[in-house]
């Protein structure tokens, strides 16, 4: 059996919901026994919910600690590639059969083939891998490529979204009855995560992800303007309240094309409250490495 997941420490998302089915359907088709699922019971939120019904599938099952630790099972991981995202959260030290993601590689995992690319969805990636293979979706499991795709760049409307997003969405409307236009499931899909929407509790965790030991959470957020001011007081003040030792949180504003990042130090008392960047910066290229190498030179964690 191959389970097929993606992140789910803290949270899941639509990409990583999608991209599992989509990874499930291709080792089917390819004579294999797989199985999409998520991990941890409580990385769905209801936002999140909400949007994978617009798929029209089931949603994948969540395993338990247990399967994971049987021997005669492979894990496929997609939208991630820290274990610690997933199963390494059960102390499993495992080869991955495959790891297909959108993210820059981390150094903890180990796998038999990795796919990387840097694409706006890992959907992007799996439904490629499909029609390479010459293996076709079908209606619903189109929809959900497009969804994952949507979700995770704003509608193609975010700096994340490459050429390969956009033409995997013209093929699969091309190739398949999606059931509902694209500007309509964009809409219906991203009005959840613009900041005027959403809570201050959803906006800290947005794409949130926990480093050292889980001492550091960062987590980032694409917006189209600067919306994000009109709330900036009350995230600020709510940030002090996290678990993390150091919170940060990146707002990435298109429409200038620069970076915000506001950090909340309760503990190493080195970082600034707050930086801007007059560019698009990466979490796992730019921030992740300079926070790290900052705690390391200080031996601080």
């Amino acid at each position: 059996m191959i389970y097929c997941f993606g992140h789910g420490f803290p949270y899941t998302d639509i990409d990583s919901l999608t991209s599992s089915i989509l990874l499930e359907h291709y080792y089917k088709k390819s004579g294999y026994e797989a199985e999409a699922v998520y991990v941890n019971q409580s990385s769905l939120r209801e936002s999140t919910i909400e949007i994978f019904k617009l798929s029209g599938l089931d949603m994948p099952r969540l395993i338990t600690p247990e399967e994971l630790l049987r021997e005669d099972v492979e894990f496929a991981m997609v939208d991630h590639n820290d274990v610690m995202e997933s199963f390494g959260q059960y102390q499993i030290d495992k080869e991955v059969l495959i790891c297909v993601d959108h993210h820059t590689i981390q150094g903890n995992l180990k796998a038999k083939e990795i796919r990387f690319r840097k694409v706006g969805a890992t959907a992007t990636l799996i439904a490629e891998m499909c029609f390479d293979k010459n293996i076709a979706l079908n209606d619903m499991l189109a929809r959900a490529a497009v969804l994952g795709i949507i979700s995770d760049t704003m509608g193609l409307k975010n700096v994340k979204a490459s050429d390969a997003d956009r033409k995997m969405v013209d093929t699969l409307y091309e190739k398949y009855d999606i059931g509902i236009s694209f500007e309509e499931l964009s809409e219906k899909t991203v009005s959840q995560v613009l900041i005027k929407n959403m809570t201050i509790e959803r906006i800290l965790t947005n794409s949130l992800r926990e480093y050292a030991g889980g001492k550091v959470g960062i987590a980032q957020l694409f917006a189209l303007n600067d919306d994000y001011k009109h709330k900036i007081d009350e995230i600020k003040k709510a940030a002090w309240d996290t678990k993390y030792d150091l919170y940060i949180f990146a707002f990435h504003i298109q429409k200038e094309n620069k970076s915000v990042v506001y950090y909340f130090d309760k503990k190493y008392n080195i970082f600034p409250a707050y930086e801007e960047y007059h560019r698009m910066i990466s979490r796992s290229k730019d921030l992740l490495p300079h926070v790290l190498t900052q705690l390391k030179l200080r031996s601080t964690y």
